[in-house]
């Protein structure tokens, strides 16, 4: 053993020292040679041998504060996580000196150091650095310690930032913050005369706690005042889900109406079903009328909730109700799982007169279940409507009008897909696809989507303990919870306790009977706006 601990071999050697640092009464001898060595990463086996054997560590720490090289000073720090005192808060403090400004790996290190024993900690680097806290480096420490003392040098920070994006980087570094000072530091930022105060003023707001705001008539003011300010945007409802702000319920009902068919309406009507207030929409329809009405429909069919689904059969059912108003209850309806399940019963029942029918099974092709879509496909008699479109080979020959085929697309495809910052951002961004796609590949994939599902785009199946349902791919996804993304540009936000199953579907969650729908003109028009739409060189069509 001792012969490979001397062999050119470093991963030889490292295994060999784990091995002779635990021969009994030679741990620190071997420990010594280890810290000694020319390697770093034989250096940093000798910290973690000491460690592990039981060898004082402190001294072995002490040694190599000042190596030259980061990754040790970081494997330092590692062993300092759970020593106390003011030699541990020095050593700490020195090794924080020795940062790079660029170092995030140190920084985290640091951070990894400090957290059990902040204040003192960084009450000794203070001390050591004192003027010149001000430096890049000094502003990360800042930025990952938790100390109280690190709060007003934070909002310091916030009010000399270079742009939005930092300013935000600071107050983020709050939310790790507890205790009464960090509120009153956040209360102190309000109304700061700055020329970003309305900026400043929102994030302040946000980042106290809500118990604070209730209890402080300062905080309440200004949440006040803010909230009217911010009214209609989406600032506006970040801050009311967050601070569960109840009593705002009937403004962001207005907010779902307003801006219907849009991510801010979809956001809003979201917020009413976390504060549990569908109702409002119900006993909205009783008087509104016209588009009015539709609007109401059109915000409900976002809830994606049991509530709403109810609410939307009885509109759909309803023999008083106009012909448009029940057709719009119908597609709202096929947004959700649930929802489906009802507008296939009622298509495939005998509650609607037969152009009902047609229309509910017209929504039906598009939605998730396979089994739906075919027996849609079955009612509308569309295997007769496709025998009717050339094979793929001709349609490529054809030349078709992008002009024509942009209106097509805002007609059929704007609903789930982006281009050029324009549209639902449910499906992939498209902005690019004649880059991307030869006009054969845009053909089949309309025709038969499943055939090639985009990377990232699969669809998920999530079933909850509670009964709902949702539809949707995952936008992210952490160990508790997973953003799924659904039609309509809709977030879902899950937690992972809460889920009964998870299913993923075969089957693409893009429309797959579109071009049924379309005539041929219209079909060939589309593709060749499609395949107009490039990086560089593409037809300005806007």
């Amino acid at each position: 053993m001792r012969k490979l601990w001397t062999d050119d071999d470093p991963v030889l050697r490292a295994r060999a020292l784990w091995l002779l640092s635990k021969i009994e009464g030679k741990e620190a001898a071997y420990v010594d040679e280890a810290i000694e060595d020319k390697n770093p990463d034989i250096r940093i086996t000798g910290i973690r041998a000491a460690r592990q054997n039981g060898i004082p560590l402190f001294p072995v720490l002490q040694k190599m504060a000042n190596d030259p090289d980061p990754q040790v000073r970081r494997e330092v720090l590692l062993g300092l996580r759970f020593m106390k005192g003011n030699a541990a808060a020095e050593l700490w403090a020195d090794l924080a000196l020795q940062m790079e400004a660029n170092d995030r790996w140190y920084l985290e290190a640091l951070g990894i150091a400090s957290d059990l024993d902040a204040d003192q900690r960084f009450a000794a680097w203070q001390n050591k650095v004192g003027d010149q806290w001000n430096q890049e480096a000094g502003k990360n420490i800042i930025w990952r310690t938790r100390a109280k003392a690190a709060q007003p040098l934070l909002a310091s920070l916030i009010l000399n930032s270079a742009s939005y994006r930092e300013m935000e980087r600071y107050f983020r570094a709050f939310d790790f913050h507890k205790g009464e000072e960090k509120n009153e530091v956040l209360l102190s930022l309000l109304k700061s005369k700055h020329k970003d105060e309305e900026q400043i003023d929102f994030l302040a707001i946000s980042s106290m706690d809500p118990g604070f705001i209730r209890s402080k008539g300062k905080a309440r003011r200004n949440l006040n005042r803010i909230l009217k300010r911010e009214y209609d945007t989406e600032n506006y409802l970040n801050l009311v889900r967050k601070l569960n702000l109840e009593k705002e319920g009937k403004k962001v009902y207005q907010m779902a109406l307003n801006h219907v068919d849009t991510d801010l309406g979809n956001q809003a009507t979201s917020l009413l079903k976390k504060f549990e207030m569908l109702g409002l929409f119900q006993a909205d329809l009783s008087a509104k009328k016209g588009a009015e009405k539709l609007a109401v429909l059109k915000a409900l069919g976002q809830a994606y909730d049991k509530q709403a689904d109810d609410i939307l059969k009885r509109v759909a059912t309803n023999k008083n109700e106009h012909l448009q108003i029940r057709v719009e209850a119908l597609n709202q309806l096929g947004n959700s799982w649930l929802g489906q399940k009802d507008l296939y019963e009622l298509v495939n029942g005998s509650k609607l007169p037969e152009d009902l029918r047609q229309a509910g099974a017209n929504r039906l092709l598009s939605v998730g279940r396979k089994s739906y879509r075919d027996f849609a496909s079955d009612f509308l008699k569309l295997d007769e409507k496709n025998a009717s479109l050339p094979p793929i080979a001709d349609l490529i020959e054809k030349d078709g009008n992008p002009l024509a085929g942009q209106e097509v697309f805002s007609s059929f495809c704007e609903s789930c897909h982006i281009v050029d910052g324009k549209g639902i951002d449910f499906g992939p961004n498209l902005s690019e696809i004649g880059d991307k796609l030869p006009k054969g590949a845009l053909y089949a994939s309309i025709m038969n989507p499943s055939a090639g599902i985009s990377f990232g785009y699969e669809g998920y199946l999530i079933s909850l303990k509670d009964g709902n349902q949702f539809l949707g791919y995952k936008a992210s996804e952490t160990n508790k919870e997973i953003m799924l993304r659904m039609a309509g540009g809709n977030n879902q936000l899950i937690e992972k306790k809460d889920i009964k199953s998870m299913e993923l579907m075969t089957e693409s969650l893009m429309t797959p009977y579109l071009h049924v729908n379309m005539k041929e003109e219209e079909l060939v028009n589309l593709v060749e706006y499609l395949a107009s739409l490039k990086k560089q060189g593409n037809i300005t069509l806007r």
